[in-house]
Order: structure tokens, then C-alpha cells, then sequence
């Protein structure tokens, strides 16, 4: 058709009109793209100059989400690596953990309201060997421990409980092995 006008090529596009113009243009648009996809990254918790790694990390962080275990990673060459998996009871809900003077890990779970100890034996590979619960007066369902802190000596763990908002108190009794629950307030 004679009359028939046509926009060559695409010329309405978002693509051409955010690439579209001088090269300078481009160049700046293009670096100005960049800064704020490494801003976004770094503060979701990427390295935006290793992205592999960080995506491997990634990947590690959601696959260890929803298991009832603790898992034991070693260093390897420049990375670590997973060493063996110490399981606990199913339903537990590990949270957080702190490491006692002795060497040996406590661990506070979520839904069972307990503190399991895990020591390391000869061969380096960690198990359970105590546990007990946060308090007596926890009520597992409506009680979720979080945070587990020590004192300096390593002779008390804090558990902060939500649900009743409380901290409840245990003292840690031999070289670290053992964990029984004083008070909960």
C-alpha cells in the first residue's frame, strides 16, 4: 500500500526506549543498571562479585530449612563442605545454638521446647549426648524458644521463650554435658 507508514524497527518498545540514543547515553543508563542490581543483591545477602558462590550459599541456606538436624560443615578448599548430619528427635525444630567452653554445642529447639548438648567424639564427629527441656514450665505449641545465650563462665544458658515471653534459666552441670532447667521468668 502507498500510503501505509511504518516505525522501523519497533521504535516503541521499552527495550529500544531504555537503550535507544547517543552511546554515552547507553553507557551511563547500562552502569546506573548495574549499581542498583549489586545494591539489591549485597543487601539480600549476595556478594555481586561472586554470584556463583553466593548463590551456592543460597541454595545451602534453603535446603538445611524444615530438617530437625544439625549439620556439620568442614573447611575445604576455599569453600566448605559437608561433613555428617547429627539428627534430632523429628518435630524438634532446631533455632539457634552456642557453643560452650568446653566444646561442647547446645542446642535450643523450637517446637519441643528443649535444649539438646552435642559433644564431638574421638573420630571429630559430633552426636547427641543430653537433653532436657527449656523449663518445666514451657508449653511446646504455644512456647517457642529462639535465642540461646551463655554467660561468660559457661555455668547458665538463656533461652528467650516466645509465647510466654520469658527467659528461662538452666545451669550447666559437669564439663558441659549436662543441662537442667532452674527457672523460667
Amino acid at each position: 500500500m502507498p500510503n501505509d507508514v511504518r516505525d522501523l524497527p519497533a521504535s516503541n518498545d521499552g527495550l529500544y526506549r531504555f537503550l535507544g540514543g547517543s552511546p554515552l547515553a547507553v553507557a551511563f543508563r547500562l552502569v546506573l543498571l548495574s549499581i542498583l542490581v549489586g545494591v539489591v543483591l549485597a543487601a539480600i545477602g549476595f556478594d555481586p562479585w561472586n554470584i556463583l558462590h553466593s548463590i551456592q550459599m543460597l541454595f545451602r541456606r534453603l535446603w538445611d530449612l524444615g530438617f530437625d538436624a544439625v549439620r556439620i560443615w568442614r573447611p575445604g578448599p576455599n569453600t566448605l563442605r559437608a561433613d555428617h548430619v547429627v539428627a534430632l528427635p523429628f518435630g524438634s525444630g532446631p533455632r539457634h545454638m552456642v557453643m560452650h567452653p568446653s566444646g561442647h554445642l547446645h542446642v535450643v529447639t523450637e517446637y519441643s521446647c528443649e535444649v539438646f548438648t552435642l559433644a564431638a567424639g574421638p573420630d571429630g564427629r559430633w552426636a547427641v549426648v543430653a537433653g532436657t527441656v527449656v523449663s518445666p514450665d514451657a508449653v511446646a505449641g504455644f512456647d517457642f524458644p529462639s535465642e540461646l545465650s551463655a554467660d561468660r563462665e559457661g555455668g547458665f544458658l538463656y533461652a528467650g521463650v516466645r509465647g510466654s515471653n520469658a527467659i528461662a534459666a538452666l545451669r550447666v552441670r559437669g564439663s558441659g554435658e549436662r543441662v537442667e532447667p532452674i527457672a523460667m521468668v
